[in-house]
């Protein structure tokens, strides 16, 4: 991975960019941004490019769209609000779980592993100016 951020003058990031190499020869871009306007929506723009198509998902213009080479592609309907996102309720869901609560917990924790690996490497990555692995 190879990173860079631009920070905050609370040094901060406020920005982050990332290049991914995969193990399996796949490639991918990464970005964020912190500096979204008051009382806008949560952004994210998924697009999985692949052999067969590409996937597409976008929560601000709440549509998700699976774009196939054989022409088999596939428009989910989505109504407003679908692409509705609360930022809190992952860390709800933390905090529930730490305190022996019951509650939902959609994800497995192999995903919040990969996820700090990745943010571990994209941070030493901008610090050091080099390729970083997970």
């Amino acid at each position: 991975m190879y990173a860079i951020t631009g920070k905050s003058p609370a040094s901060v990031d406020y920005y982050d960019s990332a290049v991914v190499s995969f193990a399996g020869g796949g490639s991918g871009v990464l970005s964020g941004a912190a500096t979204l306007p008051k009382g806008r929506p949560v952004q994210i723009d998924l697009r999985v490019f692949g052999s067969e198509g590409m996937l597409l998902l976008d929560i601000e213009r709440e549509r998700l769209e699976l774009r196939r080479r054989d022409g088999k592609d596939e428009v989910v309907a989505l109504k407003p609000g679908d692409g509705a996102y609360a930022c809190d309720e992952p860390l709800r869901v933390l905090v529930d779980l730490c305190l022996g609560r019951k509650t939902h917990n959609g994800a497995p924790g192999i995903v919040g592993q990969r996820a700090v690996e990745v943010l571990d490497a994209m941070y030493r990555s901008a610090d050091s100016g080099r390729t970083e692995s997970t």
